[in-house]
């Protein structure tokens, strides 16, 4: 029997060719200025946002949101909570991660995960951003 695709499992079919493009590629060579022009580019290659990661405290902040979806322990309150953040920042970082097509969310509390398909590569990914910064 065929399997029938809801519109979020195909967009995690496409995000997960994106992610492991992301993770597969070299990591970059400061000493190289070509690397570092052709660098993946996590903001607009994996959440499609155009203008970030021109420092790296928010792209910590997403990494550390991305790793608390994939292990199911992100809801916004708790988040904000443990990092000090105000609930509006760590909700408005699972809405950035949610629409990229990676995680989905539900409503109160407000909690999001990431999807089944995406789970394994979330620790490459962050491990690989972490290469290149």
């Amino acid at each position: 029997m065929a399997r029938t695709y809801s519109e979020q499992d195909w967009r995690a079919l496409g995000i997960r060719a994106q992610l492991e493009h992301y993770v597969s590629t070299p990591p970059v060579d400061t000493e190289d200025p070509v690397s570092i022009e052709v660098r993946n580019d996590f903001w607009s290659d994996i959440l499609d946002v155009q203008c970030g990661g021109y420092g790296t405290a928010v792209d910590e902040d997403v990494m550390f949101v991305l790793d608390k979806m994939s292990r199911n322990e992100f809801v916004a309150s708790k988040v904000a909570h443990e990092k000090g953040w105000p609930a509006s920042y760590a909700e408005f970082i699972s809405y950035v991660v949610c629409s990229a097509g990676l995680a989905d969310y539900g409503s109160s509390p407000r909690g999001a995960w990431i999807f089944d398909d995406l789970k394994d590569l979330i620790p490459a990914v962050i491990e690989r951003w972490r290469k290149d910064n």
